[in-house]
């Protein structure tokens, strides 16, 4: 499902907050008319106030009203309150890549190489499917994601990794950044972007190998110091040899690492397909063929200490909106005919329709318990008043095939039984009334099987 009109105003009940930073945070939230639950994206009035800001955040939806694929995390609607801008979209039940490497990287762990070849496999189906969009009439969008980065890799429950955030995306030839502003993640960054060079899908491909090499090395491709510096050896693609540090690694996946951080674009992989299809030839060699269910059991070992950390990050606290209505108003506007070859015109692309937020109920602060903090369970003591999101949900309906459908098999397996059990009877019958009728003398045909020597045949 990508962005569609609002027939009647769309209400989302605000729940608990699940993460927050610097320029926004994120509320889990139900959605009545969607009969599903999603996240909400509440972006500060301080971050709205710049300019360039908002002109991310309309680009995240004018990028996310063309893209439907299961390795993209959807964008379901937008709306804007006052000064604050809110994104919806589908709600991923488990933690970022980066989240799950920092609490490996805890007990001096990796990723095996196979689980990280299938992430980033994914992750460039999602690129593939972003980068290869275009208008009905086939001109490509020229999607460029620009801040691929393990930060921006959701990873549910379920095993699925997707791709998230395309707040940067560069779309149709058409630059956001300021001159002399570089947005991103710098370890992420092609040596290009980095440069304020014109850049294309292979820039996205370089991020995905920094990405890879610190799945695999369990380091980052750069070392930490002082941004400014750090920017100097970006720019000119100055990183350590990729060989010496991954000697642990398949030399068939190292060169893929380092075909996906070549310095010239040119020499790179020309696209997010080719480098799926390379990581593919890879596994299927080697017989590393892996399922979403090896991935499940990591995020299953790691979510706990995850959400107990993002609690802790959040001091304990819930959310100022958590409780309240976000209600956004009935359009006419079908956001899939919107004019895609110039998607940041304010005036001429996406109008984000204003919202009404109910007031959240007042409640005290929620504390830790003592110690709590260090504990790593889910349940980090953290406890949500009557009123909460949690406590008031209506139970998703059961999916069709687990419940609906059990009556509706249990009628065709019996009507299958009755017909098997009436054929056989009618083939007993043609059985018995064949034998009946032979007994009464009814002739039969001659046989030709030849005669042996015990019934003194000769063959002459």
């Amino acid at each position: 499902m990508v962005l569609r009109s609002r027939a009647r105003p769309r209400t989302y009940a605000l729940g608990p907050r699940i993460a927050a930073g610097g320029m926004g945070e994120v509320y889990q939230a139900f959605s009545a008319d969607l009969n599903r639950t999603v996240a909400v994206k509440r972006m500060l009035e301080a971050a709205t106030s710049e300019e360039d800001l908002k002109l991310m955040f309309l680009r995240e939806v004018a990028v996310a009203a063309t893209l439907e694929h299961h390795n993209v995390v959807e964008v379901l609607d937008a709306g804007q309150h006052r000064q604050e801008l809110f994104l919806v979209m589908e709600l991923v039940d488990g933690p970022s890549l980066a989240e799950v490497v920092e609490v490996l990287k805890r007990d001096n762990k990796i990723l095996p190489i196979e689980v990280s070849c299938h992430i980033v496999s994914s992750v460039c189906q999602g690129l593939a499917h972003a980068h290869e969009r275009a208008l009905p009439d086939g001109t490509p969008l020229g999607i460029i994601h620009r801040d691929v980065a393990a930060e921006n890799v959701l990873i549910g429950t379920d095993g699925i990794a997707k791709i998230v955030d395309f707040g940067l995306a560069k779309l149709s030839g058409q630059s956001l950044t300021q001159p002399g502003v570089i947005r991103g993640r710098p370890r992420s960054l092609s040596p290009e972007q980095a440069r304020g060079d014109t850049v294309d899908v292979r820039s996205d491909i370089f991020s995905v190998g920094a990405m890879l090499f610190e799945l695999c090395a369990g380091q980052p491709l750069y070392p930490n110091e002082a941004i400014a510096s750090l920017l100097w050896k970006v720019a000119a693609g100055d990183y350590a040899p990729i060989a010496p540090r991954l000697t642990h690694i398949d030399p068939g996946l190292v060169e893929i690492i380092q075909t996906a951080l070549q310095i010239d674009p040119a020499h790179r992989y020309r696209s997010a397909r080719e480098l799926d299809r390379a990581l593919e030839g890879f596994r299927a060699a080697r017989a590393m063929r892996v399922s979403s269910r090896a991935l499940a059991q990591v995020v299953t070992m790691t979510w706990p200490t995850i959400k107990a950390n993002r609690l802790q990050r959040m001091d304990g606290l819930p959310g100022e909106l958590e409780g309240a209505n976000l209600t956004l108003p009935a359009d006419k506007t079908e956001t899939e005919s919107l004019d895609l070859q110039s998607p940041l015109d304010p005036s001429g692309g996406y109008s984000i329709p204003q919202a009404q937020l109910s007031s959240a109920p007042e409640r005290g602060p929620i504390y830790l318990p003592p110690g709590a903090r260090g504990d790593n369970t889910s349940s980090i003591g953290r406890s949500l008043p009557p009123a909460a999101f949690t406590s008031e949900l209506p139970k998703p309906r059961a999916p069709r095939h687990q419940a609906d459908d059990e009556p509706y098999r249990s009628r065709t397996e019996w009507r299958i039984y009755v017909a098997a059990v009436m054929l056989l009877a009618a083939l007993a019958f043609g059985a018995a009334w064949s034998a009946g009728s032979g007994g009464e003398g009814a002739p039969t045909a001659p046989s030709h099987t030849p005669p042996t020597a015990q019934e003194g045949g000769t063959g002459s």
